[in-house]
């Protein structure tokens, strides 16, 4: 399916950069946590521990954080930005607009904010409006390839196919790299019945050829059992087992796996969980919420489970 909307990096301060390598949350929040809390005072800190909190997943706590920074400075548009990005996950769009709002006042140039606000246009069923929020970008960095893939994915909700094409195909020139647009221009033109056959199965070849070719040398080989009367473990890894529509076929097939001859291992990035997730959840023989591990330990972690 469509690949999720992407936003570009900020400048960031050493602090923020060590909040968000990977394991680096937890780290960050238990050393700010031993500080004294009178040392505490300043609106940087309280964004950094927002910014773990978030990171962790304590949405109330990295709300108040932001709320706290911003308390002590108005303006401090990287703690506004974060409150907007909190809100949103709560699902607060309006909330989260004003924020973005105030940050675009302090800084019209920054990227980032334009495609945060256009996401939660996008959240609210308004993908018109999320266009017009994301081609604002455009104003500053008419080459920005992530402008031009969350445009692409907010042209593909109003089933303008053809546009949205050409979005992904932007972005892929912005930055060949981009492994995100690839993914949603194959997506799209699935789509699309004017593509001819070969055009489709051209473009995955070459997604194959970039992206997969250059991995198969680190490839390791399964050391599973291959006694046939053992359990399986059958491993499923989405980040829409939550209220989506891969959950309206995925659901019965966990309801309906023959629970003595296998077991179910889920792996979770979403960001999002819900009443949905609670129930995908209690079919599982074995659940990882996995939204913060690298494409390395992960792997790693489904070979173990293996």
């Amino acid at each position: 399916h469509v690949t999720g909307v992407q936003t570009c990096a900020l400048p960031i301060s050493p602090t923020r950069k060590l909040v968000q390598g990977i394991g680096a949350p937890k780290r960050v929040f238990e050393s700010l946590e031993r500080e004294d809390a009178a040392n505490l005072v300043s609106s940087e800190a309280y964004c950094s521990r927002g910014n773990a909190l978030r990171k962790l997943g304590r949405l109330s706590e990295a709300l108040e954080s932001y709320s706290r920074a911003i308390s002590g400075n108005p303006d401090y548009a990287e703690a506004l930005l974060g409150r907007g990005n909190v809100l949103q996950d709560l699902g607060h769009y309006h909330r989260a607009i004003e924020d973005y709002d105030r940050v675009i006042t302090i800084n019209p140039a920054d990227t980032a904010v334009h495609l945060k606000r256009g996401m939660a246009f996008g959240r609210m069923g308004r993908p018109d409006l999320a266009i017009e929020a994301t081609e604002r970008a455009f104003t500053h960095d008419r080459g920005d390839a992530y402008v031009y893939n969350n445009r692409g994915l907010w042209l593909m909700e109003l089933l303008d196919i053809s546009e949205a094409i050409k979005s992904f195909e932007n972005a892929i020139k912005a930055n060949p790299q981009f492994v995100h647009a690839h993914n949603n221009l194959l997506y799209a033109l699935q789509y699309d019945p004017t593509q001819p056959r070969d055009r489709l199965a051209n473009a995955y070849r070459r997604f194959s050829s970039q992206f997969e070719a250059p991995l198969k040398s680190t490839w390791p080989a399964h050391p599973n059992s291959r006694q046939v009367d053992r359990v399986l473990r059958v491993g499923y890894l989405s980040p829409d087992f939550r209220a989506h529509a891969v959950t309206k076929f995925i659901e019965p097939v966990f309801a309906n796996h023959n629970k003595d001859s296998c077991e179910i291992f889920c792996y979770s990035n979403s960001r999002r969980p819900d009443e949905v997730t609670a129930r995908l959840r209690a079919h599982a023989t074995q659940w990882l919420d996995c939204q913060d591990m690298g494409d390395e330990d992960l792997a790693r972690r489904v070979r173990e489970d293996c």
